[in-house]
């Protein structure tokens, strides 16, 4: 990363991170992700990558679901949405 790079970070708005911060603030930048927050990893200026916050996950029984009655539609619509 470049000089100043701490202002420039405080600077920016939200938080980026290089492969140079990845290594040197590992604990800083997974603490703002597991705050639901998406990080980008920039490369030379140009973003190379994403960290994301996991997605929630639920588990439902076969039975529960069934009882849902959910269209296809609506599956494919919902795992278009977390893909996004």
């Amino acid at each position: 990363m470049g000089l100043n790079t701490g202002y420039m970070l405080r600077k920016l708005r939200g938080i980026k991170a290089t492969l140079t911060d990845v290594a040197r603030d590992t604990k800083r930048i997974f603490r703002h992700v597991s705050g639901g927050n998406s990080v980008p990893v920039t490369d030379y200026g140009e973003v190379v990558a994403t960290i994301k916050p996991a997605a929630p996950r639920v588990v439902v029984s076969m039975e529960e679901f069934m009882r849902t009655n959910i269209s296809d539609a609506a599956i494919v619509e919902a795992v278009h949405e977390a893909n996004d």
